[in-house]
């Protein structure tokens, strides 16, 4: 006898019967044809009805979701949300002119995409599994690094061209600018084309500029607020960044602040306590005593953070001499090659 499909609309009717039929007969002979649907598609009865409660439990689900997803608030949410698109939309035309001057390539993406193309690691489909050994959902030849680069930190390698495509930013403010002109142009790019993606050569610049919002220096008013809206950017986006990147930025605020207090202390004891930088506020501030601990903290940090800071660029940021610096600086050097010869022992 050949096997067939389980009918389970059929069965879920014959069951209906076997558990509420009017008569004792009414339920065996149900039960007997259910047991006949269950031998037809090869299985047992207890088999055949799981089966059919699994497939009830799917329907079930499906008509939860698709009566949540058709109710009047879900509605009415997709529809002021189209609204809001369509919108913005008409806002971005009215700004770039037109769709094709929106995913038109800038001249930055231009020498972007050419100053890295030397620096380029490709993936080729191969079968199932690219020829680098990574899964690939295509079957054409695509960039998906630079100079061993995927995510996150640039290397120096990349780090050098990104620099001769166009000068990075030597600020926090600077680059905090021109993160924000990349985010704005690519949710213009996304509000017309959702499915699009970032060109890698974009993906790699806004790391390097990650890496100087997260590490460089600059205690100024500009620069805190900067840092305090790049922190804000990734809580208002949910991201989610590794610890050690956290670290490094909370580090970095905490040392250009209490630069910035100090800066205004000594222009108030340089001016009999009457001068300020603007912005800053009238009240006296009062700093406890750093311990050696602390400074050695300080120093160990920024180290950590901002290795490519000269020992004196770091002493002034700290409050230490550039001889305290290279002292901690060799120490670490010391260590390190200790520690990964540990590892591999």
């Amino acid at each position: 006898m050949s096997v067939s499909i389980l009918d389970t609309d059929l069965l879920s009717k014959v069951r209906a019967l076997m558990d509420g039929g009017a008569t004792e007969g009414e339920r065996r002979a149900a039960k007997s044809r259910a047991e006949a649907l269950a031998k037809k598609a090869g299985m047992t009865l207890p088999e055949a009805l799981s089966k059919l409660d699994d497939a009830e439990a799917t329907r079930s689900m499906a008509d939860a979701f698709n009566d949540f997803f058709n109710s009047p608030d879900m509605r009415r949410h997709r529809a002021e949300a189209e609204a809001k698109r369509s919108a913005n939309r008409e806002r971005l035309l009215k700004i770039f002119g037109s769709e094709e001057a929106i995913f038109a390539e800038t001249e930055r993406e231009r020498r972007l995409r050419v100053t890295l193309e030397p620096l380029a690691n490709y993936c080729k489909y191969d079968g199932a599994v690219g020829l680098d050994g990574k899964w690939t959902e295509t079957k054409e030849t695509y960039i998906n690094g630079y100079a061993g680069w995927i995510c996150g930190r640039p290397p120096a390698a990349l780090r050098h061209a990104l620099n001769e495509a166009y000068p990075l930013p030597v600020t926090v403010t600077a680059a905090w600018a021109e993160y924000q002109e990349w985010e704005n142009l690519m949710d213009a790019r996304y509000a017309f084309e959702p499915d699009g993606d970032i060109p890698i050569w974009v993906r790699a610049r806004q790391a390097a500029l990650s890496s100087i919002l997260d590490t460089y220096s600059e205690p100024t008013r500009d620069g805190l607020r900067s840092r305090f809206e790049w922190m804000h950017f990734h809580i208002k986006q949910e991201i989610h960044r590794d610890n050690r990147k956290e670290s490094d930025t909370i580090t970095a605020l905490r040392l250009d602040f209490e630069m910035f207090m100090a800066d205004i202390e000594n222009a108030r004891a340089a001016d009999g306590a009457n001068a300020a930088p603007t912005g800053a506020t009238s009240t006296p501030v009062h700093f406890e005593r750093r311990t050696n601990a602390n400074k050695r903290a300080d120093v160990l940090s920024m180290l950590d953070a901002s290795p490519h800071l000269s020992d004196r660029a770091i002493a002034r940021r700290v409050g230490v001499s550039p001889q305290t610096v290279n002292t901690w600086r060799r120490k670490i050097r010391t260590v390190k090659p200790n520690a990964q010869q540990g590892d591999s022992a």
